[in-house]
């Protein structure tokens, strides 16, 4: 009877040592690809009492879209998100409603103008780029070329401003690009 009662207290120990084992890996994983894991970003929520998961998750949905895929569907969103598929559908839905995003034939989502209002908020902090456009202008005039004021990201740059000449053979960055 001893025995018994013993295998099942074993078998939950086991269990609770796998899924460790498990999280500990996923953290590790994240940490070294910078994904999104179900346990929080980049390890931030169980280091910050004041993370809000549900928030960042959301972010990281918005940041899925890009001018290559500015379309996507939630089970698009969910397998780039690293996020659980009904996470992103409540996600989703609280952003259509906030107009944040936007429904598009196809069952696909893009974002919506209030998404945007966000963007020009910030970027309207950045006076240094309206101060260099006559300046980025006039250079890329003068060589034939594009300039750009851009801004650490991450890894990535994001251009705040963009000036180009004539030239027919530049790159199409926008402001709001991200540049790896």
């Amino acid at each position: 009877m001893d025995i018994l009662l013993r295998v099942p207290l074993f078998a939950r120990g086991l269990r609770h040592f796998a899924l460790r084992v498990n999280y500990s890996f996923e953290a590790k994983l994240a940490r070294a690809t910078g994904a999104v894991n179900r346990r929080g970003l980049h390890g931030v929520e169980g280091k910050d009492r004041q993370f809000v998961t549900a928030l960042a998750r959301g972010l990281a949905l918005l940041e899925c879209f890009t001018p290559e895929q500015p379309e996507l569907s939630g089970s698009e969103l969910a397998k780039r998100a690293k996020l659980p598929q009904p996470t992103v559908w409540r996600l989703c839905h609280t952003m259509l409603k906030l107009g944040v995003l936007v429904s598009v034939p196809g069952d696909r989502m893009r974002p919506g103008l209030a998404a945007l209002r966000l963007g020009h908020s910030a970027i309207a902090g950045f006076t240094l780029a309206e101060l260099a456009q006559p300046h980025l202008q006039a250079l890329a005039n003068q060589f034939s070329g594009a300039g750009a004021v851009a801004a650490r990201d991450g890894l990535d740059m994001v251009v705040l401003q963009r000036c180009e000449s004539d030239n027919r053979l530049l790159m199409n960055l926008r402001v709001g690009s991200r540049v790896p």
